[in-house]
């Protein structure tokens, strides 16, 4: 399985815009999956899926059931309901910044007489994930997770910190650390794209296409202003998205690849991509289920079994009870039939 990479985001984000200044409704936690549940005017629920440290797409629903989740319920409390207000990329990290408001009290010192609270909460795609809430000065106020690293800290009361950042940034190129940093790399161009850059290899197979560079080229023999040109073409490209035919990738701008098929959006691109994955996982489970349920069938008899023999053992115990509590009689009455039947035969 493939994951969002920072450009897939970064197109994906353009798209997601269509949330902005909708109502939050709630928010679900079920089997790593977040749901945030949005009431967009005119389409009516939608809902911001989030595989934690995978992907992100919006979908029409969710899975059927979930279970209590501490942070759930503690984003229901502070954000429930409320607005959207922005929606943007952090950079071109895998990192979805949504900015929110809601209406939290009077305040006479307000026009319109009421207080607004705003928050920012964080979608971490990187690693395993993770969902952080922030007051408008970026404070962490609660997380899904909370974690101690050695270059930064996620937990309450901890300004919120960024990852930390390469020394290239993609979308505003430094042109002196672009050129130190090529002085100084043994990659293949590629791989410096790739890695320094931090665009994946997907799209920089791309840019290297479009500069008509070959992908082993010692970046050192590449004219820098024609990957910042390109990089420039590439950020400021409108979605036109596509999915291989056989679902083993997406792409949100056309690449020069066979056996494409052009996908509405691409939000649709990456959910049809994912659901796939989903569908194996649920034959999967229907197997686990059938396989499960032979097994209970068969705990089921093997307790009947046991109930009976349970049974047997007690009235055979009641029985032998019964007979060393009267032995002498019993004993008696055995002898005597023996001997009668020695005298006068059985019949």
């Amino acid at each position: 399985m493939k994951q969002i990479s920072g450009v897939d985001l970064l197109f994906l984000t353009k798209e997601l815009q269509s949330l902005v200044n909708q109502r939050i409704e709630t928010f679900y936690f079920e089997n790593q999956i977040f749901y945030l549940r949005v009431y967009v005017r005119g389409q009516g629920h939608k809902y911001l899926t989030v595989n934690l440290g995978k992907y992100i797409y919006l979908g029409d629903k969710k899975e059927d059931s979930s279970h209590p989740n501490p942070f759930m319920q503690f984003l229901r409390k502070y954000l429930k309901p409320s607005f959207i207000r922005s929606i943007s990329q952090v950079g071109i990290e895998r990192i979805l910044k949504i900015e929110i408001e809601k209406k939290i009290g009077e305040d006479e010192n307000e026009e319109n007489g009421l207080k607004i609270g705003k928050y920012n909460l964080y979608l971490e795609l990187f690693g395993t994930g993770n969902i952080v809430l922030t007051n408008e000065s970026n404070e962490i106020m609660n997380s899904l997770t909370k974690r101690k690293m050695k270059d930064r800290t996620i937990m309450n009361n901890e300004k919120y910190q960024l990852p930390p950042q390469p020394n290239l940034n993609a979308l505003k190129i430094d042109k002196k650390i672009l050129n130190k940093e090529i002085q100084e790399t043994d990659l293949t161009i590629v791989k410096f794209l790739a890695i320094k850059l931090a665009l994946g290899g997907k799209f920089s197979e791309y840019i290297c296409d479009k500069a008509n560079i070959k992908f082993d080229t010692d970046p050192k023999k590449v004219d820098q202003n024609l990957i910042i040109s390109e990089l420039e073409t590439l950020f400021g490209l409108s979605t036109n998205s596509y999915i291989a035919k056989n679902n083993a990738d997406f792409y949100p701008i056309k690449f020069n690849k066979e056996n494409l098929e052009k996908c509405e959006s691409f939000n649709s691109c990456i959910l049809k991509y994912f659901s796939q994955f989903k569908k194996q996982t649920d034959a999967r489970e229907k197997e686990l289920d059938k396989q499960l349920k032979k097994l209970k069938d068969r705990l089921k008899k093997q307790e009947n079994t046991k109930s009976r023999n349970l049974k047997k053992y007690e009235e055979n115990n009641l029985l032998g009870t019964k007979i060393f509590e009267n032995y002498g009689i019993i004993d008696d009455l055995l002898k005597s039939i023996n001997k009668a039947a020695k005298e006068k035969g059985w019949e």
